[in-house]
């Protein structure tokens, strides 16, 4: 049984799709330490599950933060997973206390194999040509790699399938995750694709936002093909190769 613990909110970043930063108002917030660990010893004082599962969006948004944060959870003896970025890897000190703290996984949004598509983003820090070592050094410290990619973006066109598939299979990602590109509201994806009217009438469905439909027309590819090549992706990706 996993529990449910935070201890960070928000997100220092402010990518052009992601909701999270403009719902929190462009601040990421910081839970004193202590409170984080009084909360987990108070589980385990219970009696349930060492499993703890940080619900924090980037939980090592925050080097400095985080470094002293997986320190205190050290001796704990508890396993945790949570939500971070690639920039995690880049940092050996804190790659190497998460895994001392009980670290097992990890949900990464690497979004695309194209460069073009994460400047576009705003996401730059995340290079393309490092994709392959920075799942080497979470895989090389334990953790199991929950690897997020976007279907869609400008720069995506009827090979993105096979090839995000290929890259996947290729570097040992252990959990995919496929998402359509979505209009969230108040984010500068939803502004650049109304400026551009782009976005279809199916935009206007709120029941629609799940990652999972075709909200706008993208650049390289009919609606049709982006929605098949999702779900083509999402079916042949942890099948034999």
């Amino acid at each position: 049984i996993l529990q449910p613990v935070q201890a960070t909110r928000g997100c220092p970043n402010n990518c052009e799709f992601c909701s999270v930063t403009p719902f929190f108002g462009h601040r990421y917030r910081l839970r004193p330490i202590s409170a984080v660990v009084a909360e987990i010893e108070a589980m385990l004082d219970y009696g349930r599950s060492n499993i703890i599962f940080f619900v924090d969006d980037n939980i090592a948004g925050r080097p400095d933060y985080a470094k002293e944060l997986f320190k205190s959870l050290i001796p704990l003896k508890i396993r945790w997973a949570s939500f971070s970025s690639v920039a995690m890897a880049s940092d050996r000190e804190v790659m190497e206390l998460a895994r001392k703290s009980g670290c097992i996984e990890l949900f990464i949004g690497f979004e695309s194999i194209y460069q073009e598509n994460l400047d576009l983003a705003g996401k730059n820090w995340v290079r393309t040509d490092m994709m392959k070592e920075y799942i080497r050094v979470f895989h090389d410290h334990g953790i199991i790699v929950e690897g997020a990619f976007i279907f869609g973006q400008d720069y995506d066109s009827k090979d993105v399938f096979r090839k995000s598939v290929d890259f996947i299979q290729a570097t040992g990602i252990q959990v995919p995750v496929f998402g359509i590109l979505t209009p969230y509201p108040a984010t500068r994806l939803r502004a650049r694709l109304e400026r551009e009217g782009r976005l279809l009438p199916e935009a206007s469905d709120w029941r629609l936002y799940d990652a999972s439909h075709v909200l706008f027309r993208p650049a390289k590819m009919s609606p049709e093909e982006l929605e098949e090549g999702f779900f083509w992706a999402k079916k042949y990706c942890c099948a034999p190769r």
